[in-house]
């Protein structure tokens, strides 16, 4: 609207003043170093305008060749995008039917025009890894962990690759190069917890853990932490003896060593540096009630003359006679303190309750004990795999 108003003022200004300029054309001498160019100043003033009229008719071809250019570029670029998105699809497809060549035949295809999100590489990767080029799908992968948004996936799979090929160190090396906001990322920190186990690096494994917890799961958490501290005792134990370890878990604070799966490592330790005696005492010691995860720890002492953990365990029983746990447990002690008797007579009951294979063996081994073959024969035969329901 503006311009039109401006022209219409040009017009009328023109009507007006063109007249009298007609009469007073005035004179124009411009000299450009030898060359001088003399005018009227209606002339100059004609000739400014043509220029400037040519100068619009250029600078608007220009910009229609640059705008039918750019329509060109764009619907070349549109078709390479759709073409990348069909084989990637026909891609996708192949690979869930199974048809592993065809799969990485379209997914070549599809990472021939980077779209700039990483999936087509994850999934080049899989068709190569399910043909047998680990190597092929490995680069694949490289290229994915440079993209943002698939580079924990693709790490991920890089750090299963180095983990499988027992290069645990290149797995944490991996791992711990990923962007700070997958920290805690739970398959992430699975991964990282079976890389440190697997090295042997127990005490950052213990560290870790607390801020593991919620990513792991309860299961996992508890899994990890007793074979954190059960390696921890281990090097003690194997490094310092048997005593040193006695005197570390004097030292661990009060809170450690209330910890179920703290005691359970150490109980473990103990009794496999044969120091029965000294594992019932704690194991007593720790236990205020039949705790179930740590019930399976008297089976597996095997001193003289137990008689704290006995007198425990009978004590339990009077409170819940049918605890086919605690019977267990204690039929196990019996015998391996060598009171047949007790044992026979406690296995029995507990057998009456549930049927369980490892008790049916024990069974048979305590009719041994007591010489009593035939029995023992016989019990062996019903302990064969289908005669026993665990």
């Amino acid at each position: 609207m503006i311009k039109v108003l401006l022209l219409l003022l040009l017009l009328v200004g023109g009507l007006l003043v063109g007249p009298y300029l007609i009469d007073q054309q005035g004179y124009v001498l411009i000299a450009l170093g030898h060359y001088t160019v003399e005018t009227s100043f209606i002339g100059m003033v004609v000739t400014l305008v043509i220029t400037w009229l040519l100068i619009r008719a250029v600078v608007w071809v220009i910009r229609r060749l640059f705008r039918l250019s750019h329509l060109s570029w764009s619907f070349f670029g549109e078709r390479k995008q759709r073409k990348q998105q069909q084989a990637f699809l026909r891609g996708l497809i192949a690979l869930d039917e199974a048809d592993f060549a065809e799969a990485q035949k379209q997914l070549n295809v599809a990472t021939a025009f980077d779209s700039g999100s990483g999936v087509e590489y994850l999934a080049a990767a899989q068709a190569a890894l399910q043909l047998g080029q680990n190597q092929q799908a490995r680069d694949w992968w490289q290229k994915a962990a440079s993209h943002p948004q698939t580079e924990l996936a693709a790490t991920l799979n890089l750090a299963r690759d180095a983990m499988a090929a027992g290069d645990y160190q290149q797995a944490l090396n991996l791992m711990q190069s990923v962007d700070s906001k997958h920290a805690l990322h739970p398959g992430l920190v699975a991964l990282k917890a079976q890389s440190l186990a697997a090295l042997g690096r127990w005490q950052l494994l213990k560290e870790n853990l607390k801020e593991w917890k919620k990513p792991l799961g309860v299961q996992a958490y508890d899994h990890w932490m007793r074979a954190a501290a059960g390696g921890i005792f281990a090097e003690i134990a194997s490094k310092e003896g048997a005593n040193a370890l006695k005197e570390r878990w004097l030292q661990l604070p009060r809170s450690a060593r209330k910890d179920i799966a703290q005691q359970t490592a150490y109980i473990r330790q103990l009794i496999g540096q044969n120091m029965h005696k000294d594992a019932e005492q704690a194991l007593v010691g720790f236990m205020d009630y039949p705790d179930p995860a740590m019930l399976p720890l008297y089976k597996e002492i095997k001193a003289k003359q137990p008689t704290a953990a006995l007198k425990q365990l009978e004590k339990w029983l009077k409170q819940d006679d049918k605890n086919v746990e605690i019977l267990s447990a204690l039929a196990h002690l019996a015998y391996n303190s060598g009171d047949y008797r007790l044992a026979d007579k406690v296995v029995e009951k507990r057998l009456a309750l549930q049927p369980d294979p490892e008790d049916v063996l024990l069974q048979a081994k305590i009719k041994e004990a007591l010489q009593q073959p035939m029995q023992a024969l016989d019990i062996y035969k019903r302990a064969l795999p289908g005669d026993v329901k665990a």
